[in-house]
């Protein structure tokens, strides 16, 4: 006789190896739904559902406390978590006058336009902090437990504090228990990375600008330090005149040792004594400073012996006076690259005064350059042929594969320059140069005489004027209008 077909295994009995690919393949609902299955799917299936936990809702919706009442109810569980993405939250100030939620400001992968969430108003301040006594109660003991907060501890709640002083930081346990026990999202945060172990990457978009917890200070205390923090990606917040406006306590770096990534956007960062020796045992990869309050010194202190493969770098606008603008030019902040020349990939560069030195073609081993179009890649003595070349010599290494101009507005000199470009380029003097992306500013006008010019106007006269020139030269055009 014939021997049976053997019956086919289950998924039970599938390899761990197996079963950690097919997680990787699941929604959030499927892997809840594996958890609950067996033994043999739990760990696979948790390892890959907690391992990253994102927020970016209002706060009427998904709170942080049910996350973190799980972490602290599972320690185990808390020890798989890998990524943390989360929103802003409300401070103390703002739940303490009921001022509404201004919400997190986001780019949409679809239009690449900036728009503004919303989120609900907070005007109950008169709630009685009993309501959810439970898991409250819970976190309180977790901080005591991990050392964030000592006893003995408040028996009565105060109220919060209705008035606050601009550019401080909560440093003592009472701030603590009080944010904690009327369910202020800044303490449970704070908890969170305290429990957060094997964190590799924090991700915290749109800080409010009002006094929060010192990190550096609780963390410290306790003990529990983002150690194999990798990555560090902070929004902070921006005036309307482009002054950053939450600030972030330098020291907070020294807890995390294996940092390689920084990126600081409208974030004002507060030097400490140990500044001078707090990055010299960073190992930075990747460093981002966008619309930020860091200074040149800084920078200069944040670079130096680094070997960067990226660097990103926009000042904060703001009232400065000539000797401090001065200080913010393109030669100051690439002499702080000095240690990243052999090493740096991709470079982003907006100052505040143009350069006129070769510093950008130094770099050896560069692939990707954006830059302002006017007043940065170009200045305003550059604006003829002859100008035109001896911009792109003094401005592009040889190794270049992609140049990218923002800022363009619709004048006669582009077509010169793309011109100049290309007749350099079939000189051969950028063999490695392979794409040229312009991205044309959105611009509005109530003048009759200056009607602003549609985006799909500016392609099509792009194309006519200097499309064919540079296909022929062997480079490719990518237009885009995002500013």
């Amino acid at each position: 006789m014939a021997a049976p077909y053997p019956k086919p295994l289950g998924l039970c009995h599938l390899p761990t190896e197996l079963l950690d690919a097919i997680v990787t393949l699941l929604d959030q609902r499927s892997l809840c739904a594996l958890v609950l299955t067996c033994k043999a799917t739990k760990d696979s299936a948790s390892q890959a559902l907690y391992r990253k936990y994102a927020n970016r809702d209002a706060p009427s919706k998904r709170p942080f406390h049910l996350f973190l009442r799980t972490l602290c109810e599972s320690p185990e569980l808390a020890a798989m978590v890998r990524v943390l993405d989360i929103r802003g939250w409300r401070s103390e100030w703002e739940t303490a006058t009921g001022i509404p939620w201004a919400g997190v400001t986001q780019v949409r992968e679809s239009g690449r336009s900036k728009s503004s969430r919303t989120g609900p108003k907070f005007v109950s301040v008169t709630r009685a902090v009993t309501r959810a006594t439970k898991p409250l109660k819970l976190f309180e003991d977790t901080a005591v437990k991990v050392g964030l907060v000592s006893q003995p501890l408040m028996s009565s709640t105060p109220p919060l504090l209705k008035s606050v002083t601009m550019g401080s930081s909560l440093k003592k346990d009472e701030d603590f228990v009080r944010l904690l026990r009327h369910n202020i999202e800044d303490a449970q945060v704070v908890l969170m990375l305290a429990l957060l172990l094997g964190l590799t990457a924090l991700r915290i978009d749109g800080l409010p600008p009002f006094p929060t917890l010192d990190w550096y200070h609780f963390l410290k205390k306790s003990g529990s330090t983002p150690q194999r923090l990798r990555q560090l990606h902070i929004h902070g917040h921006q005036h309307a005149d482009g002054i950053s406006l939450w600030s972030m306590n330098s020291a907070f770096l020294t807890l995390t040792p294996g940092l390689e990534c920084l990126f600081l956007s409208s974030v004002s960062l507060m030097a400490n004594r140990q500044v001078k020796g707090l990055f010299s045992e960073k190992k930075f990869q990747e460093l981002f400073v966008c619309e930020a309050g860091v200074s040149p010194h800084m920078l200069g202190l944040m670079t130096s012996g680094q070997r960067l493969t990226n660097f990103r770098y926009k000042p904060a606008l703001g009232d400065f006076t000539k000797s401090e603008g001065e200080q913010y030019s393109e030669d100051r902040i690439l002499d702080s690259l000095k240690d990243s020349l052999q090493s740096l990939r991709d470079l982003t560069l907006y100052a505040l005064h143009p350069g006129f030195s070769s510093r950008r073609a130094d770099f050896a081993s560069l692939k990707t350059l954006e830059m302002p179009y006017q007043h940065g890649f170009i200045t305003c003595t550059e604006n003829d042929p002859q100008g035109f070349s001896k911009a792109f010599r003094r401005c592009i290494p040889k190794s270049l594969s992609t140049l990218e101009l923002r800022y363009i507005t619709p004048s006669e000199d582009v077509p010169d320059a793309m011109e100049a470009l290309a007749n350099l380029k079939h000189q051969g003097e950028f063999p490695d140069l392979k794409i040229i992306r312009l991205n044309f500013r959105q611009y509005s006008s109530s003048s009759p005489f200056f009607p602003p010019v549609p985006f799909a106007d500016m392609v099509l006269a792009a194309g006519e004027k200097f499309g064919a020139i540079l296909r022929d030269a062997g480079l490719e055009l990518e237009l885009a209008q995002t500013d």
